[in-house]
């Protein structure tokens, strides 16, 4: 069975590997191997949409580090995996002050 895998990069990242040593995650192969052949070992996947908005270094504690990091990372990863990695890129919504 063909598998389609919709990462939401924000909480991928701030919610679950912020301070762990996790930043440069192998995303097909976590899903591949640690998850879908665990689950069902004959299902391949088919595409991984990775949701992400790109990060603006003045609200972030790395600043320009992790704009690059960041970068770096979606590179690598369409580099790798470019039939099954689809990058969907968003934007921040800031609050507005009153």
């Amino acid at each position: 069975m063909k598998t389609n895998y919709y990462v939401d990069g924000y909480n991928l990242f701030y919610g679950c590997l912020k301070n762990s040593p996790y930043k440069w995650l192998n995303l097909v192969y976590l899903l591949n191997k640690k998850i879908l052949e665990a689950q069902s070992p004959k299902s391949k996947i088919n595409k991984i949409k990775f949701f992400t908005a790109n990060i603006r270094a003045k609200l972030v504690t790395h600043g320009d580090l992790a704009e690059k990091s960041q970068r770096d990372y979606i590179r690598a990863m369409k580099q790798l995996y470019p039939e099954t990695i689809e990058v969907i890129k968003g934007y921040y919504s800031s609050p507005k002050k009153e």
